[in-house]
């Protein structure tokens, strides 16, 4: 057979594959490159559910492909410019997009008004979690935080030492970012100082030097560094912060950030604790900035077994979980409805503290839901006047027998 005629009838049949492949549902991928088998029913603020041979799974975005997430995550999609840059992909609000009116501005996720919202992905169930009391919509919003990297701060790394960087954005203007250096010792094979710098806060507009408290053992070690208190006011809303940074190591590092908040506005308060962990970078590369306060979302997964459904979740701000304190409730109630709007199922759970406090969850098992039926569960939480109640829903689509 002739070359050109060789080369024609690959191309005919690639094109026939990719038409092939065109017409089937696409494939969820982990990034991993592991194939899951299954059909896709919901993208949520966390991942995508897949109803799979072994029951529904969801799977977090971070477990995904990017081809999977850039297909079904639309907060990855409006984010993707950023991607290519290394910059961090802002954590969606709700799904699908909110107008523009109903909520804070944060970087990267302003709406463009001239072009037509894209569709939501294709899924049977769209999730949408509410927040009907919530007054951060209100008086919440960021300016972009500048593109710097931690070489480009006011900071020298001492000889045979390294260092990482991260930042939190804790006000409403791009300079109310808080940095922290972590310096990792070569010779001593640790961490145990780290500088913070904030330029808009008088007492860190040069950096500080923290003296880490050390924890050790044969197996593992960990430091923690003092608390660094900052204010800010958005409005009428006033918000102080204790913010703590730790680190811990054994096989690989972690570093993880909490900070209590204080939020006060027309003489209502409450107090909360965010927990997250985060991902320092290294001097040539972006320094990761999250944002706090946010509008709190509760998140709830769906797993089936037979007849036998679990539903678990937690409070989640943005980047860190969010767990009650004073003037909050930490009772999640639950309703399950039928396709008639009866409730065939209320309980209440309280918020449980585990081993960490990234395990602050809440889990409500269901047992005896009839197949072949369709539910709706609705959780809630008061988290008090100033964030307002947080909802979520769930659709459950009782396999038949």
């Amino acid at each position: 057979m002739p070359v050109d005629v060789r080369i024609l009838v690959l191309v005919l049949v690639g094109l026939w594959v990719d038409t092939t492949r065109a017409t089937e549902e696409p494939q969820v991928r982990l990034a991993s490159g592991r194939v899951i088998e299954g059909k896709v029913l919901a993208a949520t603020v966390d991942g995508l559910q897949v109803e799979t041979p072994r029951g529904t799974v969801e799977l977090p975005w971070y477990t995904l492909s990017p081809g999977t997430r850039y297909r079904y995550d639309e907060a990855f999609r409006n984010a993707f410019p950023r991607v290519l840059r290394g910059l961090p992909i802002p954590p969606a609000r709700e799904l699908p997009k909110a107008e523009p009116r109903d909520g804070p501005t944060r970087r990267g996720s302003v709406p463009d008004k001239s072009s037509p919202a894209e569709p939501p992905a294709p899924a049977r169930e769209v999730i949408e979690p509410r927040q009907p009391g919530s007054r951060l919509w209100k008086y919440v919003t960021f300016e972009e935080a500048p593109l710097i990297r931690g070489t480009d701060l006011p900071f020298r790394v001492p000889p045979q030492k390294i260092a990482r960087y991260w930042g939190l954005q804790y006000g409403p203007t791009q300079n109310d970012v808080l940095y922290f250096i972590m310096v990792y010792d070569r010779a001593g094979q640790k961490y145990d100082r780290a500088w913070a710098y904030a330029p808009a806060a008088a007492e860190l507009r040069a950096p500080v030097k923290l003296r880490g408290m050390r924890k050790r053992t044969a197996d593992w070690q960990e430091v923690t560094y003092p608390e660094i208190g900052l204010s800010a006011s958005f409005g009428p809303l006033r918000v102080q912060y204790g913010i703590v940074l730790r680190g811990h190591w054994d096989e690989a590092e972690e570093w993880t950030c909490e900070a209590q908040v204080r939020l006060k506005l027309k003489g209502m308060v409450s107090h909360f604790t965010a927990w997250g962990q985060i991902a320092p970078a290294a001097g040539s590369d972006p320094v990761p900035i999250h944002l706090l306060p946010d509008q709190p979302m509760l998140n709830m997964s769906v797993n089936v077994s037979g007849t036998a459904v679990t539903l678990d979740g937690s409070v989640r701000m943005g980047r860190f979980r969010l767990i009650p304190g004073r003037g909050m409730s930490r009772l999640v109630e639950l309703t399950v409805t039928d396709s008639s709007g009866t409730t065939v199922y209320t309980d209440r759970k309280r918020l449980g503290h585990g081993e960490t406090k990234s395990r602050y969850r809440f889990a409500f098992r269901l047992e005896g839901l009839q197949s072949g039926q369709r539910y709706r569960a609705i959780a809630e939480l008061d988290l008090g006047p100033i964030l307002g109640t947080v909802s979520v829903m769930r659709k459950l689509r009782m396999r038949r027998r």
